[in-house]
């Protein structure tokens, strides 16, 4: 049986993948194509993702997103609810917040984040 493995660096992340088959370079090459994909929805970093312009756009305007990325931020819900709060997706802007007030050397200002 054939087997195809290989390392990409996708996500913020090292990918490996390891498939065996008879078509197992071209399930590799879909599955590379489909992190891409997803990478480009959801990039924090990316700034024509849909996670980036959701947070560029965050309390002003509203955002046109794709039903995937839709999807994913569904799941990460249910997840952050099913953990009792051990996940939250939404703790990205306090995480920022708190990186740059640790490169910058600053306290937090009380009044940055009112809830």
């Amino acid at each position: 049986m054939k087997c195809v493995e290989k390392y990409d660096f996708c996500l913020d992340t090292v990918v490996y993948q390891k498939v065996y088959g008879k078509n197992a370079e071209e399930v590799i090459d879909e599955a590379t194509r489909k992190i891409r994909y997803l990478e480009g929805k959801l990039s924090f970093f990316q700034e024509e993702s849909d996670i980036f312009q959701i947070n560029i756009h965050a309390g002003k305007d509203w955002v046109k997103v794709s039903q995937d990325t839709i999807d994913v931020l569904q799941k990460a819900v249910e997840v952050s609810k099913s953990s009792n709060g051990a996940f939250d997706v939404t703790v990205g802007v306090l995480t920022d917040y708190w990186r740059q007030l640790k490169k910058n050397q600053k306290k937090p200002d009380k009044n940055k984040f009112k809830i």
